[in-house]
């Protein structure tokens, strides 16, 4: 290899036949040739989906019936216990609704102690809307209402 000069000319290499595209004929000659090379590459993609869809196939045939029902099962099992833990959560902010006035569907946690906090601090942001949202009473005001009376007195 040559290397480059002091003016700044990029090393050449020799014997390489570089010859610089100028033409857009030759530039879509030379995409065309790598589409095509890169296609080639790829060109029994479709073999091999079908040779893994056929293993498969094979593989599924050779399971005996003890292992089929064993992954049945399995899946059986996973998805009794997200009902279940869903179910449990749902006891816990009913719990949680009874004790503190605070509706369980603003409720959020998938723990009690996740619960009880989310309540707490609803009631510390917000006290009279929280309570007064199970409380209405058909012909007064609503509680959360009532406290700004409570606190302008003198204005009622």
């Amino acid at each position: 290899m040559a290397e480059a000069t002091q003016t700044g000319n990029p090393p050449q290499i020799e014997g390489a036949g570089f010859t610089p595209i100028t033409t857009q004929e030759e530039f879509d000659k030379v995409a065309a040739g790598i589409r095509y090379a890169e296609k080639a590459k790829y060109s029994d993609y479709d073999t091999y989906k079908a040779d893994a869809a056929e293993l498969a196939k094979i593989r599924a045939a050779n399971q005996t019936e003890l292992q089929k029902a064993e992954e049945r099962a399995t899946k059986a099992e996973a998805r009794v216990k997200d009902l279940e833990s869903v179910q449990q959560v749902t006891a816990w902010k009913q719990e949680v609704e009874a004790a503190t006035g605070v509706k369980a569907s603003l409720l959020s946690g998938s723990t009690k102690e996740e619960i009880e906090k989310h309540a707490k601090d609803c009631l510390d942001s917000n006290p009279f809307f929280f309570r007064a949202a199970n409380k209405k009473v058909a012909g007064r005001r609503p509680s959360h209402l009532l406290w700004r009376r409570r606190a302008d007195s003198n204005r009622w």
